[in-house]
């Protein structure tokens, strides 16, 4: 944990020295947002969580369609609102984090190395839809004949 920390803390003196309108910029701000949603899951700091989700939504906002990592952003959001499912049962959670992996598979260019865990990622957020909604196979109560 302790190189986690160090990390955010090194992450943070880069994003002190680098303008905002650096090209480094947005890779700096990608990191911090996915080292803070690891700290979250490792700790379970909310603040952690919060300042990912903000930093994600930030990222978006700024990405152009040019921007070869869109999909990227996309997909940390979608995790990080994954793990804060899982922590609050909230399915507005779950349904934002379908939602930017949805956005996410589609900004894949046909070349990207990242399908797999995009196309995984949504069908285990579809999973948890399912059983939140109690029509999954694995539905509470479903009787096996």
């Amino acid at each position: 944990m302790e190189s986690l920390d160090e990390a955010i803390q090194l992450n943070e003196q880069a994003l002190s020295i680098v303008s905002e309108s650096h090209w480094l910029w947005h890779d700096a701000l990608l990191d911090r947002s996915i080292l803070l949603g690891h700290r979250y899951t490792s700790k379970g700091a909310l603040a952690d969580l919060n300042e990912s989700i903000s930093l994600g939504e930030q990222l978006f906002g700024e990405a152009s369609n040019d921007d070869a990592p869109r999909f990227q952003v996309l997909l940390s959001m979608a995790k990080i609102l994954h793990n804060k499912y899982e922590r609050t049962d909230s399915s507005l959670d779950l349904e934002n984090a379908i939602e930017f992996a949805k956005r996410a598979i589609e900004e894949l260019r046909p070349d990207d190395s990242c399908k797999m865990s995009c196309f995984t990622l949504l069908s285990k957020l579809l999973l948890s839809q399912s059983q939140l909604e109690g029509s999954g196979i694995f539905s509470p109560g479903l009787e096996t004949l």
